[in-house]
């Protein structure tokens, strides 16, 4: 599965897939990869799962998932127009 956090600003994104890594760690699947850029955090786990933590804006087109988790702030209209389209399976 390819999952995208969206964050109002990049330090939500982060510290909320921070949280999803320690989730994972509860049921016993471990991170294998974890790059961690200014801009973007990427974790890879073991069972093939693969998150990225972005911030939500217009230059951020384009990025595809499966699934999304997104941050209660985010604009409506950025929701709709950019988030929900990336996406291939609800919910969001």
């Amino acid at each position: 599965m390819r999952g995208i956090i969206w964050g109002k600003n990049i330090e939500r994104a982060k510290d909320r897939l921070e949280a999803l890594i320690e989730d994972y760690k509860r049921i016993r699947i471990k991170p294998i990869r974890i790059t961690n850029h200014r801009n973007e955090f990427l974790v890879e786990f073991e069972n093939g799962d693969k998150w990225k933590a972005i911030e939500a804006s217009a230059c951020k087109l384009g990025q595809r998932s499966n699934i999304a988790l997104i941050d209660i702030e985010i604009d409506e209209d950025i929701v709709a127009c950019i988030i929900k389209p990336a996406n291939s399976m609800p919910p969001y």
